[in-house]
């Protein structure tokens, strides 16, 4: 009796306890699902983090370069170079010592580095597809392009045809003198003009020089 009484009770309690064991079991997986999504959560928010600090640090970046190309110094500076690598191309002659020659050719490895790191800051500064939005930036990277080409691709004997090129560069003060570029873009814009203007004299040549042909030459020959 004693001992069915046992088993009885025995039995009795066994449903209890495996449903207290299955409630922990439930309670221990939904706290490690919960540690796993707390720690994703910090791994994002870590993530992001650093996302925020790196584009900060990039908008910075170009907040300063910005700053350094705009400047009038920097400005100055260049225009300054420019002016001294067309005194330099003026410089150049046939039959010119080898020591000049040398000169020069250092001279022109320094400049074209020269432009190369100002087109460089500025596509860092402004971006690509706003770099290319000014016709300036577009000619000066054009220029740029060639006088690395040119440096690259030199041979001795004779001037290259990219070596004309140099010359280009001159052009490049239209962008420093407002003068010179209220100047530049009046002459662009009566270009238009300009070779209507000259068609029309051709044609008046044209005409003369047959009425002379027609009239007077016959008179001179009779």
């Amino acid at each position: 009796m004693q001992v069915s009484a046992f088993l009885s009770s025995a039995d009795e309690e066994t449903p209890g306890t495996s449903a207290a064991h299955l409630d922990l079991h439930i309670k221990a997986t939904d706290s490690c699902l919960k540690a796993d999504e707390g720690c994703h959560e910090m791994s994002l928010e870590a993530t992001e983090t650093w996302q925020g600090l790196i584009q900060n640090l990039l908008r910075e970046m170009k907040g300063k370069l910005l700053m350094i190309i705009e400047s009038k110094y920097f400005q100055r500076a260049i225009m300054m170079a420019i002016l001294v690598n067309t005194i330099t191309l003026g410089v150049e002659h046939h039959n010119e010592p080898e020591e000049l020659t040398q000169i020069l050719e250092i001279s022109n490895v320094v400049f074209t580095s020269l432009f190369s790191v100002e087109m460089i800051l500025n596509l860092s500064a402004y971006g690509f597809f706003q770099y290319l939005c000014s016709p300036f930036n577009v000619f000066d990277s054009i220029v740029v392009i060639i006088s690395v080409s040119e440096i690259v691709g030199h041979t001795d004997g004779g001037l290259s045809v990219l070596r004309t090129f140099r010359l280009l560069r001159v052009f490049k003060l239209v962008r420093f003198m407002p003068a010179l570029r209220c100047q530049f873009l009046v002459l662009m814009k009566t270009m238009d003009s300009v070779a209507t203007f000259s068609m029309l004299l051709l044609l008046f040549v044209f005409i003369f020089r047959y009425i002379y042909m027609c009239v007077f030459l016959s008179i001179v020959i009779s």
